[in-house]
C-alpha cells in the first residue's frame, strides 16, 4: 500500500502529537542517610530523628533539632517533639527494607491519579510519577541503594504532594531519606496547584 503524500504527512503529525513532553526532574529537597534514621509524616508535616550519628549530608542545615533531636527539614525549624507520642502520625522507615524490586504508591488528587514508582535496579536507582498514566516527572537517586518503601503526600506546607523515598545503601546498614518537590508542570495546566 502506497500512501499519498498528504495522508503521509497526516499521518506523521499525528504522531507527533501523540508523543508525550519528556518528563520534569523532580526537585530534591531533602536528602541524608543515618544508621538510626526514623521519619514521621502526617498531612503537611516531616519530622526526623536520627539517635545516631548525624545524617550525611545534613538534612537540613538550617533546621536545627529540638532537645529530643528531632527536625523539620522542609521547614528549616526545630521540632516540638517526637511524634511517637503524637496522634495522627504515621512511621516511614519500615522495620526492614524488602527483597530488592520496585516500591510503589498513589495519591488521588483533584480528580488526577498520581502513582510513583522506583526501579529495580540498586545501582541506579530511579523514581518515577505519573499522572493519570503519563510519566510527569523523574529523578535518579545518584547513589546505589535498594528502595525500601516510597509515599506521595502533602509533607510541608507549600503547594503539592512530595514524593518521599525511604532506601538503604547496597553496602552497610544505614536508611536513607529523600524528599523530592513534585514541580508544577507535574500537574495538567487547569488544575496546577495554586497557593490561596
Amino acid at each position: 500500500m502506497v500512501l499519498s503524500p498528504a495522508l503521509l504527512c497526516l499521518s506523521l503529525l499525528r504522531g507527533v502529537a501523540a508523543q508525550e513532553p519528556p518528563p520534569a526532574p523532580l526537585v530534591v529537597a531533602v536528602d541524608g542517610a543515618s544508621p538510626q534514621l526514623q521519619v514521621w509524616w502526617r498531612e503537611g508535616e516531616l519530622r526526623v530523628l536520627s539517635q545516631g550519628p548525624p545524617p550525611e549530608p545534613p538534612l537540613a542545615e538550617e533546621a536545627p533539632p529540638d532537645a529530643d533531636g528531632t527536625q523539620r527539614p522542609l521547614e528549616g525549624t526545630a521540632a516540638a517533639g517526637t511524634p511517637q507520642a503524637r496522634d495522627g502520625w504515621t512511621g516511614l522507615v519500615p522495620a526492614d527494607c524488602p527483597q530488592p524490586g520496585p516500591v510503589r504508591s498513589h495519591l488521588d488528587q483533584d480528580g488526577h491519579r498520581l502513582e510513583a514508582h522506583s526501579s529495580a535496579a540498586p545501582d541506579d536507582l530511579q523514581v518515577a510519577v505519573t499522572v493519570d498514566g503519563v510519566t510527569v516527572a523523574a529523578a535518579g537517586l545518584g547513589r546505589p541503594a535498594q528502595a525500601c518503601a516510597l509515599f506521595l503526600g502533602q509533607a510541608d506546607r507549600l503547594p503539592g504532594p512530595e514524593l518521599i523515598l525511604i532506601w538503604q545503601p547496597t553496602t552497610g546498614t544505614s536508611w536513607g531519606l529523600t524528599v523530592w518537590h513534585l514541580p508544577e508542570a507535574a500537574f495538567p495546566a487547569q488544575d496546577r496547584l495554586r497557593p490561596d
